[in-house]
C-alpha cells in the first residue's frame, strides 16, 4: 500500500477538501498551470482535526478551537448573485466549514459549491473565523461555483510521515503485562496498523514521545505524555461531548470546554471514527495522540468508559494514524447470511 496516497485519501475524506500527494502534484502541475495549490503539513493537521467541544449554559455542545472566544451576534453574507442573509449567534472560533453548513441550512447551497471571501481572501474551510480576524457585524461575500469548479488543492507535505516508526499491531494480542506511557496505562492498538507522523523535532524537545532511556517496553520514561485516541470525523468531538453529557445522566461538565479523546481505541473506532474506502477496501482510521499528563480531566461514563478532556490544544499532539480494514458485505456474503 502506498502510505502517502492512503493518508491523502483519508484526509480528503474526513476534511472534505482535495488533498493529493507530492508526487501527484509534480505530475499534474504542468498540465494545469492555473490551479492553486497549498501545502498541507503537520500544523494544518493539528489545527483542522483536534476539534473541541464546549458545553453552553443550556446544555448544547458547540465547537471551539481556542482557549477563549468572543461571541459574534451577526455575520452578514452578501451574495454575488444578488441578495444577502444574516447568520446569527456564532463564535469567533467556529470554522468556515461550520459557517458554510449554516448557509446551506438557510440557502440550500451545498458547502462544496460555496466560495466565501473576506478582505480579498478566499476563506479555507478548516480555518476559524478568528484566524481571519472576523468580528461581529462583518460582511462576507459569497460566490458559488459548480461542483468541480476551481478550488485550492492541498498537497501533502513530503515530510508528513515517518516510516521508521510505522508499526504493525495486527498480529498482537493482549499481554498479561501492563504497558505504561506517561505513568498511565497504555492500551496498545492491537489488531491495527499504525502509520507514523513525522513529529520528532517538531517541538522544543522529544521527551513527550519517550524515545530515549526506556528500560523495558512496559515502563514510562521521565517527561513522557499519555497515549490517547481521537475519532476522525471532523465533528466527532461534538458527538463525544454530547454522548458524555447524556451518559453522565445529565450532569454538567463543570470544567467547560476541551478536546475529547479516549484511552481506548475501540471506543474511538466504534462510536467516533468515519469509515472510508481506499482502493476498493473499507477502512477505519483513528488518530493516536499524546496528552500532557497534568493537562486533562477525566469524564467517566457507564457504557463507554473514560474520556480525556484537554482544555488547550497545545496539550494534545497526534503522532500516528491507526488503521484497520473493515469487512465489506459482498453479494455472496449477503446471501450466505440469508441462508443461515
Amino acid at each position: 500500500m502506498n502510505t502517502y496516497a492512503f493518508v491523502a485519501a483519508f484526509l480528503s475524506n474526513i476534511m472534505e477538501i482535495p488533498i493529493i500527494t507530492y508526487d501527484e502534484y509534480l505530475s499534474q502541475k504542468s498540465s494545469n498551470p492555473d490551479q492553486l495549490y497549498k501545502s498541507f503539513d503537520y500544523n494544518s493537521l493539528q489545527e483542522a482535526c483536534m476539534v473541541k467541544g464546549f458545553e453552553t449554559s443550556d446544555g448544547v455542545v458547540e465547537l471551539v478551537f481556542g482557549n477563549s472566544a468572543e461571541n459574534i451576534e451577526n455575520i452578514f453574507i452578501k451574495k454575488f448573485s444578488g441578495g444577502s442573509l444574516i447568520i446569527k449567534n456564532l463564535n469567533e472560533n467556529i470554522t468556515v466549514n461550520f459557517l458554510k453548513n449554516k448557509i446551506y441550512e438557510i440557502e440550500g447551497i451545498p458547502p462544496n459549491e460555496q466560495c466565501l471571501l473576506y478582505n480579498l481572501k478566499t476563506l479555507e474551510g478548516h480555518r476559524t473565523l478568528s484566524y481571519y480576524k472576523i468580528k461581529n457585524d462583518t460582511t462576507i461575500y459569497l460566490n458559488t461555483y459548480l461542483r468541480g469548479g476551481s478550488n485550492a488543492i492541498h498537497v501533502l507535505d513530503p515530510e508528513f510521515l515517518d516510516p521508521r516508526y510505522n508499526y504493525d499491531f495486527t498480529g498482537k494480542i493482549c499481554s498479561r503485562e501492563t504497558y505504561m506511557r506517561g505513568n498511565f496505562k497504555y492500551n496498545r492498538p492491537n489488531g491495527w496498523g499504525r502509520i507514523a507522523l513525522k513529529v520528532l523535532d517538531q517541538f522544543s524537545d522529544n521527551d513527550w514521545l519517550g524515545v530515549q532511556n526506556r528500560r523495558t517496553p512496559f515502563e514510562s520514561v521521565e517527561g513522557e505524555w499519555i497515549v490517547s485516541y481521537h475519532g476522525t470525523a471532523k465533528f466527532n468531538a461534538n458527538s463525544i461531548a454530547k454522548d458524555g453529557f447524556l451518559l453522565s445522566k445529565g450532569k454538567r461538565f463543570v470544567f467547560g470546554h476541551g478536546i475529547y479523546s479516549t484511552p481506548n481505541i475501540e471506543i474511538a473506532a466504534k462510536y467516533y471514527a468515519k469509515d472510508f474506502v481506499y482502493d476498493r477496501e473499507k477502512y477505519k482510521v483513528v488518530f493516536q495522540n499524546r496528552v500532557k499528563p497534568d493537562a486533562y480531566k477525566t469524564v467517566s461514563t457507564d457504557l463507554y468508559g473514560d474520556y480525556f478532556v484537554i482544555g488547550n490544544d497545545r496539550d494534545i499532539r497526534p503522532y500516528g494514524l491507526c488503521f484497520q480494514k473493515v469487512k465489506m458485505l459482498t453479494v455472496n456474503n449477503f446471501y450466505n447470511i440469508l441462508r443461515k
